[in-house]
């Protein structure tokens, strides 16, 4: 990847006014075809041909109302998830602390998947996992950390529940203890008490062991004892800290527990607090911010084009469209409004405490920007998560397009479908064959005729709208994919050509 930018900067200059006219040659070719398929269809009208009932079975053949069915299911099934997951109300304090508790473990799973993919273990210059290993041995590390950190999150879960348990067997021998008038035996009663009470703490300890000190000795090979000793210490007293946080932010005391253990489980004891507080604490309450709108704003959408009591069959194309552009918008702007706020705080990081100054922001940029993607992998990764629900919306608005014209078959079935089988239920099976016979207004009233005629009219357009946009998307993919395969040719070419004198 090295290179890649300069390359495309340098072709970019060489022959800017070539891939102007490439992108205007595009988006004319493009308007050619959306004008072909959006072109106003000449001949009989959609009345007179519905009048003639010879057409009609073919026109029942060729309906399709049950493509819209699974799809519309799938989203009430999807925001019937998100609600119980978020709340009802798309902004409350449940709904941003679910995101929070979700940020919380995206510096995890980001640094870990970028460890595993690019062998970038560091943050700054605090190495957190140990770098230079083979890809089999990165693979086994994260599994066994993954594993640890399932067992983590289940004992955290039922920490109650764990602490009842074992006050419950260790409460006969207790209350002896105590009812013996010797000292030390109230201390052994005390004691056991305190045992209780710290013994989930200890299965939290013993599972960061395994996250952390048997992965590396079983796929890493090198000795992390005293990166266990950190682990086991920061879990216990997480665990002291996430009853607290149960009480106030709910599920975020899980995700706390979690990261806490795993974010001490690389092999470097002298990382900077500061590091810990950005990985931790100032990144993840940003992300969650930017999350908490953006997910809201795919909710809004989600609920918007699902059926409803006031709209049995969904929103209107030009509806789904809107939202989608809205909700990239939205997007844009949490990102852009995530990428301000992080630089801002990092400045003024380093305005109020220079010396403690994680990195600098300035710096990952300038390695971006040269293509160097494996040393920011946690950072850009992070980032994109913002995207993701805009991705879930614009998925399910391009199929909710897609599965437009379904909606309106399946009312089009409803008015021509009942009319074919009375007049097939009077005339018999012999009433499709050709005759000069036009029986369809025997059947169908003229404001059934008019109804189907701007039913098959939304249907025409929708598909045109369809087509057009979906040529547009596989022809802005098919040129990203030529200038992405042309432009390490073209700069060679560039480069071998000789200086102008």
């Amino acid at each position: 990847m090295s290179g890649w930018w300069d390359w495309v900067e340098s072709v970019g200059k060489t022959y800017s006014g070539t891939i102007t006219v490439l992108a205007l040659a595009v988006g004319f070719v493009a308007m050619i075809f959306a004008g072909l398929a959006l072109r106003p269809k000449r001949g009989p009208s959609e009345i007179d041909l519905l009048r003639d009932h010879h057409g009609w079975r073919k026109r029942l053949d060729d309906l399709n109302p049950d493509w819209a069915d699974a799809w519309f299911a799938g989203i009430a099934r999807f925001s019937g998830f998100a609600s119980r997951l978020y709340g009802e109300r798309l902004l409350s304090w449940r709904a941003f602390d679910k995101a929070l508790m979700i940020a919380f473990l995206y510096p995890i799973a980001a640094l870990l998947l970028g460890w595993a993919l690019f062998d970038a273990g560091r943050l700054g210059e605090s190495e957190f996992l140990p770098e230079g290993l083979k890809l089999w041995r990165r693979t086994l590390l994260l599994v066994a950390i993954g594993l640890g950190a399932g067992v983590m999150y289940l004992v955290a879960q039922h920490y109650g529940k764990i602490e009842a348990a074992i006050s419950r067997y260790l409460m006969p021998l207790q209350k002896r203890l105590d009812n013996l008038p010797v000292l030390p035996s109230q201390a052994g009663g005390f004691s056991l008490r305190v045992l209780a009470g710290l013994a989930p703490s200890a299965a939290l300890a013993l599972a960061a062991y395994f996250a952390v000190a048997g992965a590396g000795a079983a796929a890493v090979g090198v000795a992390l004892s005293v990166a266990v000793a950190v682990a086991v210490a920061v879990c216990v007293g997480v665990v002291g800290a996430a009853v607290v946080v149960l009480v106030i932010a709910g599920a975020v005391g899980v995700a706390a527990v979690v990261a806490g253990a795993l974010t001490f489980a690389g092999n470097d004891l002298l990382t900077p607090p500061a590091t810990v507080l950005l990985f931790l604490g100032f990144l993840p309450i940003l992300n969650a911010l930017a999350d908490f709108l953006s997910i809201a704003a795919t909710r809004a959408f989600l609920r918007h084009i699902a059926p409803g009591p006031a709209r049995p069959h969904g929103a209107s194309l030009l509806a789904v469209l809107a939202g989608v552009l809205l909700d990239l918008v939205i997007a844009a702007t949490c990102l852009l409004g995530l990428l301000w706020a992080i630089t801002a705080g990092l400045d003024l990081w380093a305005h109020m405490r220079p010396a403690s100054l994680p990195f600098d922001w300035r710096a990952y940029r300038a390695s971006l920007c040269a293509g160097d993607l494996e040393r920011g992998t946690m950072l850009w990764l992070m980032l994109l998560t913002t995207l993701a629900p805009t991705a879930v919306h614009l998925a399910t608005g391009l199929g909710a397009v897609l599965t437009r014209t379904a909606k309106i078959d399946r009312e089009i079935h409803a008015l021509l479908g009942p009319a074919a089988e009375k007049l097939e239920a009077k005339h018999g099976h012999g009433v499709w064959a050709i005759d000069e016979t036009r029986r369809g207004p025997e059947v169908l009233s003229e404001d059934d005729l008019h109804k189907l005629d701007l039913l098959y009219a939304r249907r025409s357009f929708d598909s045109k709208v369809v087509f057009a946009l979906l040529l547009l998307l596989t022809m802005a993919v098919l040129v990203a994919a030529v200038a992405w395969l042309l432009t390490p040719a073209a700069a060679t070419i560039c480069a071998s050509l000789p200086a102008p004198a």
